[in-house]
């Protein structure tokens, strides 16, 4: 495993750390933040139409994590890379965004349908609750498997490899207690950036600027131990 310390300091190593890191956080905040300002001046219906479009903004940081990712699991330098070739982080971002959807459309489902359900009330309100529960369980089992889905499409450059769970599993015994540790820290990043996110107005702006940096570490912690997971990895 990358040690937490190294992770936490390689971006600062770059001597253009400043504009990278703040050009991640600027795209990664912007579509939220266009949302928020169209919502003052139109509809909501109308502000989401408008700036849905700049939704694919994510594909760059999608693509940009995926090679600190691909980088760590070659025990490659740990480098920041530049911002200029956005069609290769695109396509990478779009690589990224396939196996995403494969982990959560079925969780995902799950919980429109149980929000679906609520709404009807009466005694359909516990079996929405239910079905609300289980999606978000079933988030949390998905993503946990999901780094290592990365790990396995790198290493056989094929998209099936990304969903072979008893594989998956078998490369994640090999390196358990780091794996679950990094988890565990996801976990812990994706709340402190949500209670960011309840602030007043600024709130779902700020938290996506501040989530690129801990987006990056966690590729490269996730990215080292996968690396040291066996040849199923």
């Amino acid at each position: 495993m990358i040690p937490l310390g190294e992770a936490i300091e390689f971006p600062f190593r770059d001597p253009r750390w400043a504009y990278k890191l703040g050009m991640g956080g600027a795209i990664s905040a912007f579509p939220v933040f266009a949302f928020t300002v169209l919502g003052y001046g139109v509809d909501l219906l109308k502000s989401s139409l408008i700036s849905a479009p700049l939704g694919l903004l994510y594909f760059l940081i999608w693509g940009y994590a995926f090679g600190v990712f691909r980088e760590a699991f070659h025990q490659g330098p740990a480098d920041l890379m530049g911002w200029e070739n956005w069609r290769e982080l695109f396509s990478k971002g779009f690589v990224f965004f396939i196996i995403e959807l494969g982990y959560g459309l079925v969780p995902f489902l799950m919980m429109a349908i149980g929000i679906g359900v609520l709404y009807q009330g009466g005694w359909w309100l516990f079996t929405g609750i239910l079905l609300l529960m289980v999606a978000m369980l079933a988030f949390l089992l998905v993503g946990f498997f999901f780094p290592m889905g990365i790990a396995q499409y790198i290493r056989w450059k094929r998209l099936e490899a990304a969903f072979h769970f008893p594989t998956l599993w078998r490369a994640i015994h090999h390196v358990l207690v780091e794996y679950v540790s990094v988890f565990l820290l996801s976990l812990v990043t994706l709340l402190a950036l949500g209670l960011v996110a309840t602030v007043p107005l600024v709130g779902p702006t700020l938290a996506l600027f501040l989530s690129f940096y801990p987006i990056i570490v966690l590729a490269r912690l996730f990215g080292g131990v996968c690396a040291r997971s066996g040849p199923e990895a």
